[in-house]
């Protein structure tokens, strides 16, 4: 398949933090309908082989690219840049930061109004995810070595904010059903 190498390519979109999610998505249906192994049911072993690899390349592409923290993973591994999985954080201010928020979050199965806390802190949360991902876009923009190790940081952070709101998704779920 032309353009494993690179997942923008491969869809046909130009790399970056930004991108259209529905021109994504659509990429990706068409994608799949040409490559799908249903297609070649009569083909070859080698072609069933290829179809098969070409749909999995396709569905690990699209997965990357339509999740803001693993595309911010993916862009920086395309600068030569690894995001470390074992990597403590050493900002105290957010480490803190992360504490309180997770407090907050411990309060909202005891409070008067749950439901309107949890929105406050899924608000909050995704505000915060947001700043976080326009800093990532800033230091990759600049892409120096200092400026790609900062956007490493912001990644790590991103992981902390997406572990956040599964909490919190899973809190809304025990609160809620």
């Amino acid at each position: 398949m032309n353009n494993a190498d690179n997942y923008f390519k491969l869809f046909g979109i130009e790399p970056g933090f930004e991108l259209d999610q529905s021109a994504l998505l659509n990429q990706y249906r068409v994608l799949q309908k040409q490559l799908h192994p249903d297609r070649f049911v009569q083909a070859d072993d080698h072609q069933k082989l290829l179809a098969v690899q070409n749909t999995a390349l396709v569905n690990e592409a699209y997965q990357t690219l339509k999740d803001p923290t693993s595309r911010a993973e993916y862009l920086l591994l395309q600068a030569g840049k690894e995001t470390p999985n074992d990597t403590t954080i050493q900002d105290s201010v957010f480490l803190i930061s992360q504490m309180e928020l997770r407090e907050n979050m411990a309060d909202i199965a005891e409070g008067s109004c749950p439901e309107a806390q949890l929105e406050k802190l899924r608000a909050e949360v995704d505000q915060l995810s947001d700043d976080i991902k326009e800093e990532f876009v800033q230091h990759l923009n600049k892409g120096c070595e200092a400026e790609l190790k900062q956007a490493v940081s912001c990644v790590q952070k991103l992981k902390f904010y997406d572990k956040l709101v599964a909490e919190l998704n899973h809190l809304e779920e025990q609160l809620f059903d």
